[in-house]
């Protein structure tokens, strides 16, 4: 007990008033917050290099398509074309066939769906077996066959 003018003796620990208190934690607070900063960048940047992969593999995919004259007549010159996941299922249950993908395509005239069946080949290759234009009105024509100047790829078989 204090008498008088006597003070309470404090803990050791806090006898020192300009020791700092959770040094430790806040350090480990920060490292967190940085690695939770640059996991997010990295995912972020990985799903960003996807994303505008998976919008640029539209167009690569319709190039061939892109002179066709029905194509033109009904779309115009294509601005964009991304193939679209959730119409390529059920495009490919309602015929029952695994082979089927759709890509969307916006052009200066209108817009529409090209259904493409592509073949696998030898050596990893795909092969545009028949494509086929949907309009908005449901219509739909065969634009494969009329495009000029295209032939599928062949395969060739070197012996010796």
């Amino acid at each position: 007990m204090p008498q008088g003018n006597q003070l309470p003796r404090r803990s050791i620990l806090l006898q020192n008033p300009n020791q700092r208190v959770g040094g430790a934690g806040k350090t480990v607070l920060i490292v967190l917050g940085i690695l939770g900063v640059l996991g997010l960048l990295c995912c972020g940047g990985f799903g960003l290099m996807g994303w505008y992969g998976f919008n640029q593999a539209g167009m690569v995919i319709i190039e061939p398509l892109k002179s066709n004259p029905d194509l033109v007549a009904n779309i115009g010159e294509v601005k964009s074309a991304k193939m679209n996941l959730v119409e390529t299922s059920k495009v490919q249950q309602a015929e029952g066939n695994p082979k089927l993908l759709v890509v969307d395509v916006q052009g200066s005239v209108g817009s529409g769906q090209i259904i493409l069946e592509m073949e696998q080949q030898g050596g990893g290759r795909n092969e545009m077996k028949s494509a086929r234009l949907r309009m908005a009105d449901g219509k739909e024509m065969s634009i494969l066959d009329t495009v000029p100047d295209f032939a599928p790829p062949t395969t060739t078989e070197v012996t010796n």
